[in-house]
């Protein structure tokens, strides 16, 4: 959920992308995505954009799935994780995916792009919307063997089976 007028700028995924992209946040380069140009992702989801016409309002959208300290120790496992999630994401919208390395609790960043590839239509971020992305997280988790509570600020903590 994006705030009144967040990421609606010319400049909000050329912005966003180059920050989550930073080296000195990915040491291990754990980065990827789905149905765009690795060389310059914002271009090609400001490409889908023009040609849906609708380049304008709110240009993408983001959020981090964040672990805490020693939840997981290899970036393998972190990589998986960003994978199920970029593909389940990329097959509707244009998404980046970026492990940020830097803080004692690795993090996932994805951006993805507010205009569908497929139909042109834009991510309206409904409750249905959001709650199929959680659920896509918990269940990429699970895959992993992380069994967690996933809480949001937004709406009621989604757990797993075996909590």
């Amino acid at each position: 959920l994006n705030a009144q007028g967040k990421y609606a700028d010319d400049l909000a995924r050329q912005t966003v992308i180059s920050y989550i992209l930073q080296p000195a946040k990915t040491p291990h380069r754990i980065i990827g995505g789905a149905y765009v140009d690795m060389t310059n992702p914002a271009q090609s989801m400001t490409d889908i954009a023009v040609h849906y016409g609708k380049d304008s309002k709110v240009r993408l959208r983001h959020f981090v799935l964040s672990f805490n300290p020693g939840e997981v120790s290899d970036p393998e496992t972190i990589h998986l994780i960003a994978d199920w999630l970029c593909k389940y994401i990329g097959i509707n919208y244009q998404v980046v995916f970026a492990v940020h390395e830097d803080t004692p609790h690795p993090h996932i960043h994805f951006v993805f792009n507010s205009v569908s590839h497929r139909t042109g239509k834009r991510y309206r971020g409904d409750k249905q919307e959001y709650y199929d992305i959680l659920n896509c997280a918990k269940n990429a988790l699970h895959q992993v063997g992380i069994h967690v509570l996933i809480e949001s600020k937004y709406l009621p903590a989604v757990t797993g089976p075996n909590e």
